[in-house]
């Protein structure tokens, strides 16, 4: 989705990606579009691994600079009609409308090695440092005929999120429907 003039109130104030209610608000007319016309409709949450050891280390600054670089990449990797939002913290959706469950695997896991793969950078104590950074992510689909509520989305999300932390962190985990 393309960001106008307009959106600034749509956009989160530190990562420049949408907020929250923004994207409720967009999560809401996708799922009453993927149920009318039979289309998948994916979303992934994803969050840093062992954020809290940044912000404890390097100070809130460092954890807020993280937090920008990160939306940058989720960002990069994205499609412009995908809507990626921060959702609290450092936690962070993304609505991917019309893709299969497959698909948003991809996209997540090419979100996952791109932080992997790249060092994030801070100001702390008059130097610059250098940090390594993994991520965890869960996705889950509504295939065409489910019908499922926003809630139950954003749950199924949220385990396959809770899922990749328990098994190690640094992965994307799917949801299937056994969790």
């Amino acid at each position: 989705m393309v960001k106008t003039f307009g959106d600034q109130l749509n956009l989160d104030y530190l990562t420049g990606l949408y907020n929250r209610k923004f994207f409720m608000g967009r999560f809401a007319e996708e799922v009453t579009w993927s149920m009318s016309y039979k289309e998948p409709l994916s979303i992934m949450l994803l969050d840093i691994d062992h954020f809290k050891k940044v912000n404890d280390t390097y100070g809130h600054s460092c954890g807020d600079e993280v937090l920008k670089q990160l939306a940058q990449r989720v960002a990069s990797v994205v499609r412009p009609e995908h809507t990626a939002a921060r959702y609290g913290g450092e936690e962070f959706i993304v609505l991917l409308p019309n893709i299969s469950r497959d698909d948003a695997a991809g996209i997540a896991e090419e979100i996952r090695t791109s932080v992997q793969s790249n060092d994030f950078s801070c100001d702390c104590q008059d130097q610059t440092v250098h940090l390594s950074a993994t991520i965890s992510i869960g996705v889950t689909t509504m295939d065409p005929g489910d019908e499922l509520t926003l809630d139950q989305l954003i749950d199924q999300g949220d385990k396959a999120l809770y899922a990749a932390k328990e098994a190690g962190r640094n992965r994307v985990i799917v949801h299937t429907g056994d969790a």
